[in-house]
């Protein structure tokens, strides 16, 4: 029994780091982090860092936004794949950083939505950055129509 533990418990740790959800999360936001294959997490300049780690938001010096959208696989017939994020920080002095971002992910048959809340500081000469997020996650799927759809007892 021991023994059973401690190998899902290995399993898990292991298979933690790799772990996601969403179908459409690993999208990138912004081009930079296109660019740079969405290594986005040691800019300190980007407002769009508080999606990969928001610990970064704490070094912006000022109010700050950025947005990007993005129609995905445009030659799809009878569907269209829309992507969009947006994302603002400000700074608030000796209170700290904070910032807010949005990602939503749409298309005729799914709607993928993920919303941030980050909060970060710097502390001893910003030498040691901390910080952390709040995600709100939202997915929809419309219900079948025609003769697929039947009314559930």
């Amino acid at each position: 029994m021991k023994g059973r533990i401690a190998l899902v418990a290995l399993i898990v740790v292991l298979a933690g780091p790799a772990a996601f959800s969403g179908g459409f999360s690993r999208l990138p936001i912004g081009a930079r982090a296109v660019t740079m294959g969405g290594s986005l997490i040691t800019f300190g300049d980007d407002p769009n860092v508080l999606f990969y780690n928001p610990s970064g938001i704490a070094t912006i010096p000022s109010l700050s936004f950025s947005t990007s959208y993005t129609q995905l696989l445009t030659g799809i017939s009878g569907d269209q794949l829309k992507y969009f994020s947006g994302s603002a920080t400000a700074n608030l002095d000796f209170i700290g950083t904070i910032g807010v971002g949005a990602k939503v992910f749409t298309s005729n048959f799914w709607k993928e939505n993920e919303f941030y809340g980050s909060y970060a500081r710097s502390l001893y000469f910003d030498w040691i950055l901390v910080g952390g997020s709040v995600k709100l996650l939202h997915w929809s799927v419309p219900a079948p129509a025609g003769r697929l759809a039947v009314p559930e007892p």
